[in-house]
């Protein structure tokens, strides 16, 4: 068994590679085309691959590492996957190396993570029962295919069960929109910010989409706002939100038309079980707030770096690093990262809840909240894209929601947000931006509280 790159823009031609690697016995190191070069080549070192695929449309590879051989591909124009392809795939469910999958989350850092083919089967069979799949539904592939939820919860569950689907290279809502009405496609899966961009689109054109019936969303935690809008834009449309990481499959939880009451990700999915811990290693009661731990066959084989060794499994349950609650319904809330948490003046606060609230006041379109600290005080800084809000109005709303430590003292307009490589907002690149003494120095200047960043 060797390990392969794989560096590409969605297209047939990625699949029908990708499978020749696996038909071949090895292993997929699946590389995010978007990457720099420098980048992309160490990735492929860190992960001993001995060679290397790339599409030369994403791609340019002048200078050749001796120790990678570099194979260039070109792809059509073609967007439906065709019947060879369905006929390349094999179930397989040993536990050799699948795939190797950079995980990036809010930090930007990457985490090759070692996926069995056992793994990534086992959880598209338990994708494929929630998802319930009509004869004539149509997949429409939006997000890269390097990610773990496109990889196995659209692309493997396609494969699997025949599915037509969709490669489209390009992503513009327009474009999108009318490949859904002339395909009649029924399923798509976003994340949050993809669903911002096509609610605010539908709203303003209103494109005949009356093929669709799923839009699942996963990948950051969709905010109330933009729960609340989505349902009241795509009206005839059923909105599941679903959960998961990379290390587990990735799918944990989903939310089906039986366990959707609120902008919860659902119950946990098909031989997946789960549990809120709290500080003392107890379990927490419904509506406690603790880490989630997953218990799953899906989970991942270990790491590229470390291959020994999977730090966060003990007794066979995961730790994800994600802060949630169970409701009354069985269903699970995330609300943030543990490595989000921030402690203001002793006191714990989850951004994640400042964020929900702050997206639902006029002119901030997307935000984050990160501490910052001048003259041995801490205080929260909210950066926001969008129109010049007033802050004095801005922090009278959030006095009726929030408590006093809470609430940001510094508004800063941005034109954009820091972002990683599958569309996070970037926390660790915001706190540099809030840390720079050019920005604080314009917040102290400006007399008002926020800063203009043109």
């Amino acid at each position: 068994m060797s390990r392969i790159g794989l560096i590409g823009r969605n297209s047939i031609e990625y699949v029908n590679t990708l499978l020749d690697i696996w038909n071949a016995g090895d292993c997929a190191v699946l590389i995010d085309p978007c990457l720099p070069y420098s980048k992309q080549q160490d990735l492929l070192r860190l992960a001993s691959a001995t060679k290397c695929y790339y599409d030369i449309e994403s791609a340019n590879f002048s200078q050749i590492d001796n120790e990678i051989a570099y194979i260039p591909y070109k792809s059509d124009s073609e967007i439906e996957i065709p019947g060879k392809i369905y006929a390349k795939f094999q179930n397989r469910y040993s536990h050799d190396e699948a795939v190797i999958l950079f995980s990036s989350g809010t930090t930007g850092d990457s985490k090759g993570v070692i996926m069995s083919h056992f793994a990534i089967n086992t959880n598209a069979d338990s994708i494929i029962e929630y998802m319930n799949l009509h004869s004539n539904d149509c997949f429409c592939v939006i997000k890269q295919l390097n990610h773990s939820s496109t990889l196995v919860g659209e692309l493997v569950v396609a494969l699997k069960t025949q599915t037509r689907m969709l490669i489209p290279q390009t992503l513009f809502p327009k474009y999108i929109f009318t490949i859904i009405n002339r395909f009649k496609v029924s399923i798509i899966c976003l994340n949050p910010t993809l669903l911002h961009l096509f609610t605010q689109y539908q709203c303003k054109m209103l494109k005949d989409i009356s093929s669709l019936r799923i839009i699942y969303v996963s990948g950051s935690i969709l905010t109330d706002s933009m729960y609340k809008k989505a349902h009241e834009t795509f009206k005839t449309v059923q909105i599941f939100n679903v959960y998961g990481q990379t290390e587990t499959g990735p799918r944990i939880t989903a939310q089906t038309y039986e366990h959707s009451k609120s902008n919860s990700v659902g119950q946990p999915i098909h031989n997946v079980r789960i549990k809120i811990v709290l500080e003392n290693g107890r379990e927490a009661p419904q509506y406690c707030r603790g880490l989630v731990y997953v218990s799953t066959p899906s989970l991942y084989s270990g790491y590229i770096s470390d291959f020994n060794k999977k730090r966060s499994i003990k007794n066979g349950w995961h730790n994800t690093g994600d802060i949630g609650f169970i409701d009354s319904n069985d269903e699970l809330h995330i609300v943030g990262r543990n490595d989000d948490l921030l402690t203001i003046n002793s006191t714990n606060v989850y951004p994640s809840d400042i964020e929900n609230i702050l997206l639902s006041i006029n002119g901030i379109n997307q935000c984050v909240v990160v501490k910052s600290e001048q003259d041995g005080y801490d205080f929260l800084v909210c950066l926001y894209t969008g129109e010049d809000i007033d802050t004095t109005n801005t922090i009278r709303l959030l006095n009726e929601q929030l408590m006093p430590h809470e609430i940001p003292k510094k508004f800063i307009r941005v034109e954009e947000l820091p972002l990683t490589t599958t569309g996070k907002i970037c926390r660790q690149k915001a706190k540099l931006i809030i840390d720079n003494k050019n920005y604080l120095e314009k917040c102290n200047e400006s007399g008002n509280n926020f800063a203009k960043d043109r």
